[in-house]
């Protein structure tokens, strides 16, 4: 991740990575099984380890999902961007991240208190360079990659990833990822 800017806020990791090594599939030689429970979790360790802005609370719930088969470091760097873009946004409250499973899906939820983003940009904040309104008028750096980075790789792993109006303010982001599944014995 990158360093703090004085503001309390950290510059984001997936922007000063190769534009390369974030745009690529995953490779059917990463991909394995993946405890996503635990991805959530250390996820949430690290973005605490690099500091939150004052203020700023992050909770998690990671109840033990099915395995998924995925690749873990891409599966990393997407909850990191998301952390990442909550703090960025989020000057005071709550970052709650959570992941479960719906049966089919794993379901991982990023919701903030933060500026939010106003209901008609919720679908383009996933293109390349954009950037929502309210946040050009800010002093906020950022490239307007990171969530079309988000979306390609859940998108690479077969999922999605949406974004919805919380209230004023805040934004809920939902990554929804299918689930390994069982072979069926007869018997």
């Amino acid at each position: 991740m990158g360093a703090a800017d004085g503001s309390g806020r950290s510059s984001a990791h997936h922007i000063e990575q190769p534009r390369s090594a974030s745009t690529r599939r995953p490779s059917q030689s990463r991909l394995s099984p993946v405890d996503l429970s635990a991805i959530v979790l250390e996820a949430a360790d690290e973005r605490r380890r690099l500091g939150l802005p004052d203020g700023v609370d992050l909770r998690t719930a990671a109840v033990p999902t099915p395995q998924l088969v995925g690749d873990r470091a891409r599966l990393r760097e997407l909850l990191s961007i998301m952390l990442d873009n909550a703090v960025t946004y989020t000057r005071a409250g709550e970052i709650f991240l959570s992941v479960r499973s719906d049966g089919v899906d794993a379901v991982i939820r990023v919701t903030d208190t933060g500026i939010g983003i106003p209901t008609d940009e919720l679908t383009r904040v996933f293109e390349r360079f954009h950037r929502a309104g309210n946040v050009r008028e800010e002093t906020i750096r950022g490239s307007g990659l990171g969530l079309t980075i988000a979306r390609s790789i859940a998108q690479a792993h077969r999922g999605t990833i949406e974004a919805f109006a919380t209230g004023d303010p805040g934004t809920t982001f939902i990554v929804r990822l299918p689930l390994a599944r069982r072979k069926r014995t007869v018997g």
